[in-house]
Formats: C-alpha cells, structure tokens, sequence
C-alpha cells in the first residue's frame, strides 16, 4: 500500500481514493497507450468544463488542456512505434528505449511510417487520408517542436515562451480543437488496435526490464 505522507495519503473510503497504478500491464504499447488515453481524457474534461466562457475560465485551461493533448499525441505515436517496433524479432532493445527519449513530433511520425504503411495501406485514398492526419500532427509540432512551450513561459535560454505567435490577441477555438483532437486520436487510435492485435498474436520480446 505504501507509506502514507503529507499529500500522499490513502482514504479508508475505497471511493475516495485515486489508483494510479490500476490496468497497469508488462506490454510497453499498451502502456504507452493507456496513457496517452489518460491525458487525452484529462484535457477533454478540462475543456469539457468551461461551458459558456463567462469568466473566460478559457484563458486560464488552455495551456494545460494543449500539454495535455500533444503529451497525448506524443505517447500514442509511440505506442504505434514500439508496438509495430517489437513485432520485429531483431529489434535492438537499447536502440529502441533511446530513440523513445525523442519528444518531437514530426520525428516520432516519421518513425511511424513503416506501420502506417502495414495498417493503413499503400492506395491513393490511404495516403490521403494519412497526409491529413500528418498535417493536424505538424500543426501541433509546430506550436511546440520540443515539449516545453505549454509547461513553461521561458525556455532554457530565458526567451519567453507562447502559444503561436505569442501576441495577446492569438486565439483558439476550444471547441473545434477538442472536436477535431478527437477525431485525429480516434484515427491514431484505431490504427494502434490493429498493430497491437498483431503484436499480441506473435511471440514477442514483452517487456524493457524487469
């Protein structure tokens, strides 16, 4: 159960408690996916809950609600590549575990291609499709090429950080991004079912360590 702390502490109340680690499997896609379902989920309720905007509640989500959303995209590309990565008898285990230390996007898309190819399909209609979903992808690379923008107001160098162009002005509508998020993820998401159905049927190296 664990030693209880200051913040950290268990409720006799089984419904009153937060279980982290619950569904947890030793299957890295999985993971990888069930978390990038968490903080999908987490910046849909986030914007889920501004309802009309009056006191612009808007401002103060939406640069959480964006971390959220491309952490989530993020985790999901490599699901794909580590999942589609372990169907491969040769894969080199410790080459696999550095190129998951990679926080772009644009990168981890490219590293993707040879799955989409396998569960997408090679026909007009497929690449189209694909070429859609990689511009949605880029757009949110663009915004934030290293992971840092929506987490921090200034980067390493002290430049201060913001959403496009970082003019006051800038807006976005919350409800088309939570819309349109939905149905790329949903797409990502479907393609990673098919790759992970695949993984499961074959004897596979399961797990990075013990």
């Amino acid at each position: 159960m664990g030693k209880s702390g200051l913040l950290l502490t268990r409720s006799s109340d089984i419904s009153k408690n937060a279980y982290p680690n619950w569904g947890r499997t030793n299957y890295p896609g999985d993971e990888f996916g069930n978390y990038a379902e968490r903080f999908k989920r987490s910046a849909d309720i986030l914007l889920d809950q501004i309802g009309e905007n009056r006191f612009k509640e808007a401002d103060q989500v939406i640069m959480p609600a964006l971390f959220l959303y491309r952490h989530s995209l993020e985790l999901i590309l490599k699901s794909l590549y580590v999942t589609h990565s372990l169907t491969v008898r040769s894969t080199d285990i410790e080459k696999l575990q550095q190129k998951l230390n990679d926080h772009g996007l644009e990168s981890l898309w490219d590293k993707c291609g040879e799955c989409f190819q396998e569960n997408v399909g090679r026909g007009q209609k497929a690449k189209d499709h694909l070429k859609r979903l990689r511009q949605a992808v880029l757009e949110f690379h663009q915004l934030d090429r290293y992971s840092d923008v929506f987490r921090y107001p200034y980067n390493t160098q002290l430049d201060r950080q913001g959403a496009g162009d970082k003019a006051w002005e800038y807006g976005i509508d919350f409800a088309h991004l939570r819309a349109e998020f939905e149905k790329m993820y949903n797409t990502l998401s479907g393609i990673l079912c098919d790759t992970l159905e695949r993984y499961h049927q074959q004897d596979s190296q399961r797990v990075f360590s013990e």
